[in-house]
């Protein structure tokens, strides 16, 4: 009885070790020549014409393989295509050795995956069929598009990875994220595909549209259908905003522990500065009369359209809020639970003060 057992016990994993055998087998599909030869006791193979592979769920193409049989090593050269699942890659040469399962992809590395519209570039990339990830260097450059859409994120730095399986990229060292109407900067970039959501970390900066900035410790940006749609910072953030009317320039400068900007049609429609908040509002050339706010948390409306004839910003500072603003030269200081302040090109035209009012105007 104690026999049967072992006999069945190794007849199933025979049966176990011969599957996980032939499901990692580099199999030969195509060659149109074939030559042979002894090196160190083993056979190696010339390959050419039209030369295919198979390893495992991966295709790999080549018009020229030299393939060492003994280690399952492959040199493949000219018009390099890989293909596996919805991901394509091409380059000019590889090398891929069956106990690494890596392929090293050499020379005008050209990389597609449609499952999440990832399109990347590099001089050189090494291919883990193990984990199905690609590592980029040599000037590498992803750019994620959407079909329905023109907009495009384009991440670049020194070296990045691509997950396929998640759609995640990590970029690190010099790390630029550009869109249609944004470039972002930082030591370390993340871009998440399922989510359409960028991370920047290490130095981070972002500036949007020539006239709006922010910096600080972590950027989140936030996509829709690859059109940017908000973006804020975490940890020490400094911003500033610029607005252009009649060659006038109007600036904010804003703090707090988080900043975050809302985008719709195409502009910064609010900005909200969170905790320990400050705005210092100015027209170019007098910062001396800066219209001032502090509060926990400030939300700042732009190109208002119920704030009234001629108003086109609205400040609401809330939690110990207070105000110094400038009427010609009168300085007014205001206090209170919490403020409205009405903005024109000129400044400040209107406040509104909410519990515990208090108020001060100096000649």
């Amino acid at each position: 009885m104690r026999s049967e057992k072992k006999n069945t016990l190794i007849s199933i994993l025979s049966i176990i070790l011969i599957f996980c055998v032939s499901v990692s087998a580099l199999e030969l599909i195509n060659a149109n020549t074939n030559s042979n030869r002894f090196e160190n006791g083993a056979i190696v193979s010339i390959l050419s014409g039209n030369v295919e592979f198979l390893w495992n769920d991966t295709r790999i193409f080549a018009d020229r393989t030299i393939w060492r049989r003994g280690t399952g090593h492959l040199q493949m050269f000219g018009n390099i295509k890989v293909l596996r699942n919805k991901q394509e890659l091409r380059c000019d040469t590889t090398e891929f050795r069956s106990s690494g399962k890596t392929l090293q992809l050499r020379g005008k590395v050209f990389g597609v995956d449609t499952n999440y519209c990832a399109t990347m570039l590099a001089g050189k990339a090494d291919y883990s069929i193990r984990n199905d990830s690609v590592f980029l260097s040599v000037k590498p450059k992803i750019h994620f598009w959407d079909s329905t859409t023109t907009d495009t994120i384009t991440i670049i730095s020194k070296t990045m990875n691509y997950t396929s399986k998640t759609g995640i990229a990590k970029a690190d060292n010099n790390v630029k994220i550009t869109g249609t109407d944004f470039v972002a900067f930082a030591d370390t970039g993340f871009y998440f595909a399922q989510t359409e959501r960028g991370l920047m970390v290490g130095n981070p900066r972002i500036e949007y549209q020539d006239n709006s900035s922010v910096s600080g410790d972590t950027i989140h940006i936030i996509f829709k259908d690859n059109a940017l749609t908000e973006f804020y910072v975490v940890g020490n953030p400094i911003g500033k905003t610029k607005e252009e009317e009649n060659g006038d320039s109007t600036f904010m400068e804003l703090t707090g522990d988080t900043i975050r900007f809302l985008l719709g049609d195409g502009q910064i429609d609010q900005i909200i500065s969170e905790k320990n908040a400050q705005i210092k509002r100015f027209r170019q050339g007098k910062e001396e009369t800066a219209d001032k706010m502090w509060g926990k948390r400030i939300v700042t409306t732009l190109n208002c359209e119920d704030c009234g004839e001629g108003n086109k910003v609205l400040s609401v500072v809330s939690g110990n809020a207070k105000a110094i603003y400038f009427d010609g030269g009168t300085r007014n200081e205001s206090a209170g639970d919490s403020l409205k302040l009405f903005f024109d090109d000129n400044g400040v035209t209107k406040v509104q003060i909410l519990g515990k009012v208090k108020g001060r105007v100096e000649n």
